[in-house]
């Protein structure tokens, strides 16, 4: 699919510029829907297992039974590379970051059947936490969501008054970092499964605990328009995987 036939419109072009985020809804294929659903519980085994031969029952900032983020893992799922590099996203890609774009980032983030815990108010760019390109995150509804299963919270650029990066504090519990203490309440993104909420690097998102009896589920891939560079190494962060060029998909 070409730039000209894009899904993504003007107008969500322009909100993505003025507030920082959008929303598209049903837009994953029911194909693809079922490779992210098959993917999550492959990983999430696969995290089990590594738990287990440590003993413990937090890695990171998982948590078991009741939280998980599983990053960087696309490769160890079958065929979850087809969605990851996929018309759709090189849509959201040109649409938000320009025609150059490269892999950043992936994680499943999993809130448990009444035990899913829930994230505080960040910046995506503020877990790296020195200045960058900003980079896009896209937010995949693997389930329905509801603000009662812990879906995420956005806010507008124009309702918190910033568009850059602030400094974060990391909780010694959840190991989340905050970016955020005030009282805005933000949007919920209650939207159906195969969704989309696509956000900048530098907007604020949360999102709430899972109250209901059903595991929620959200797939998040990040794509940067450059290779982001370690301060400390000079080396490329995380996964750094060459996606479009000149605004067409690469291999």
């Amino acid at each position: 699919m070409s730039a000209k036939s894009s899904r993504i419109t003007v107008q969500q072009r322009e909100q993505f510029l003025e507030e920082g985020w959008f929303i598209l809804e049903s837009v994953i294929s029911e194909e693809h829907q079922k490779i992210m659903r098959d993917a999550c519980d492959h990983l999430i085994d696969l995290m089990h297992q590594e738990m287990d031969a440590l003993g413990v029952d937090h890695l990171h900032i998982s948590h078991r039974g009741k939280r998980y983020h599983i990053a960087k893992r696309h490769h160890e799922a079958p065929r979850l590379t087809e969605y990851v590099f996929s018309d759709l996203m090189a849509d959201v890609c040109r649409a938000t970051i320009g025609e150059t774009a490269f892999l950043f980032y992936d994680q499943y983030v999993v809130k448990a059947a009444e035990q899913g815990i829930k994230f505080s108010w960040h910046q995506d760019s503020g877990y790296l936490g020195f200045s960058h390109r900003p980079y896009v995150t896209v937010w995949a509804a693997v389930d329905d969501m509801s603000i009662d299963n812990g879906t995420a919270w956005v806010l507008p650029y124009s309702k918190i008054g910033v568009k850059t990066l602030v400094e974060h504090i990391r909780d010694p519990v959840s190991g989340d970092k905050c970016g955020y203490f005030g009282q805005e309440p933000g949007l919920p993104a209650v939207v159906p499964a195969g969704s989309l909420v696509v956000f900048s690097s530098l907007t604020f998102h949360r999102s709430g605990a899972n109250t209901t009896d059903k595991m929620r589920r959200a797939y998040v891939t990040q794509y940067s328009p450059e290779p982001i560079y370690s301060p400390e190494t000079s080396e490329p962060m995380h996964l750094a995987v060459p996606f479009l060029k000149d605004g067409q998909r690469l291999g």
